[in-house]
């Protein structure tokens, strides 16, 4: 959340919950501490882009040296967004890959990435590509693929109310450019069950 203080977001968060609720919400036991709630749900939710860039960082900053020229896929994932249009939950499923180039990452870090990564209001489309980026920064691996599932809570609850879900892949280097090891990759998580 940037510059923007906890006390604001309570302040913010008081208005919200009177303006939906008029006065009354204070004499109801079930809104007892509901705008506090509110506003550390938001906090726990989005990371200021500061802290999300210094936590990424570090899951990178111990590989091991590996001659492994295999595919690694970390399928399985689970994190959760906020979408920027409602600011509403999105729950992802998410598979990440990659082909080593000399040295390979602590088998919970991917998770830990895709998992701080998506603690911000952003694009599904654009939390794909900053995954992506990340890996590329710092993983230094000859290739990378990652496919993430969407189950986004502005379609679920309010609009057209419905279970519907989108993926975004983002495929690079050896992904991208061999098809074997592109093919590889999609076998892993179909094997995995990686996208359940």
């Amino acid at each position: 959340m940037n510059d923007i203080k906890k006390s604001d977001i309570d302040i913010a968060c008081v208005g919200l919950v009177k303006s939906l609720f008029g006065n009354w919400y204070k004499e109801d036991e079930n809104f007892r501490g509901t705008p506090e709630r509110i506003s550390k749900m938001y906090r726990e939710m989005i990371l200021p882009k500061e802290e999300i860039n210094r936590i990424v960082e570090k899951q990178f900053t111990k590989t091991f040296p590996s001659k492994s020229n295999s595919v690694i896929v970390a399928p399985g994932i689970k994190a959760f967004s906020v979408c920027p249009h409602h600011l509403l939950p999105i729950e992802y499923d998410i598979v990440i890959g990659y082909q080593p180039n000399l040295r390979v990452v602590g088998a919970s870090k991917l998770a830990r990435v895709a998992v701080t990564t998506a603690k911000q209001a952003i694009l599904q489309e654009d939390y794909v590509l900053e995954l992506s980026e990340y890996i590329k920064q710092y993983l230094n691996c000859k290739g990378h693929g990652i496919v993430v599932i969407g189950y986004h809570g502005c379609m679920r609850c309010r609009g057209i109310q419905t279970q519907g879900s989108f993926c975004v892949s983002e495929l690079a280097g050896s992904f991208k450019d061999n098809p074997k090891i592109r093919d590889e990759f999609y076998k892993l998580i179909d094997i995995s069950g990686g996208m359940k």
